[in-house]
């Protein structure tokens, strides 16, 4: 066939260097005309990268957690805007799957490196703190409820894991109890 086909193989917010291929195409294309439709940047930005924003929120509670500074509540608060923004992409998310360009692959965003790399180093950090611990489940519960399929079982798969390691790790009964109990409620929702 003589069909132009484009297979894009990175995606916003992906390193890319001079040896980075970002996709392949059936037919020789001038690379300065297909370069013009991409931005490649020293510098990501939150309106071409949303995922961006979301790890910068990520970075400000892990910050809030380390030794010097421990502050659980801003590490709380950064996890309530990590939930409010998927809570907006909930609302404004395009269900319509129609393809529109055929010719055109894009690799699909790996949903389960965004939860571990945004929950993974706060849930980390705040291990041993019981307002964290409650806050992820609520975080992650509400994700459970995503109408990404993908991203909503991903959001349940880390819940239990990250439940499990809170458990093992707080100390004090009371707050075991405390965090099953919300823990049990937030399934029983589900």
């Amino acid at each position: 066939s003589n069909e132009l086909k484009i297979d894009l193989e990175v995606s916003h917010g992906y390193f890319i260097d001079c040896t980075t291929p970002i996709g392949y195409a059936t037919k020789e294309l001038n690379v300065e005309d297909i370069l013009k439709y991409f931005i490649i940047s020293d510098a990501r930005v939150y309106e071409k990268d949303p995922s961006f924003g979301l790890l910068v929120f990520s970075e400000i509670a892990q910050r809030a957690l380390s030794p010097a500074i421990n502050d659980p509540q801003t590490a709380c608060y950064m996890l309530t805007l990590i939930a409010k923004a998927f809570d907006e992409s909930m609302h404004s998310l395009d269900t319509n799957n129609e393809i529109l360009f055929e010719s055109i692959y894009i690799a699909p965003y790996d949903r389960s490196k965004f939860i571990v790399d945004v929950f993974g180093p706060i849930h980390r950090d705040g291990l041993g703190n019981i307002e964290v611990a409650i806050k992820i489940q609520q975080t992650l519960t509400m994700l459970s409820y995503h109408p990404d399929k993908e991203l909503s079982d991903l959001a349940q798969k880390y819940l239990h894991i990250y439940l499990e390691n809170a458990l093992n790790t707080l100390k004090l009964a009371d707050d075991k109890e405390r965090l099953m109990l919300i823990s049990k409620k937030n399934l029983c929702k589900k």
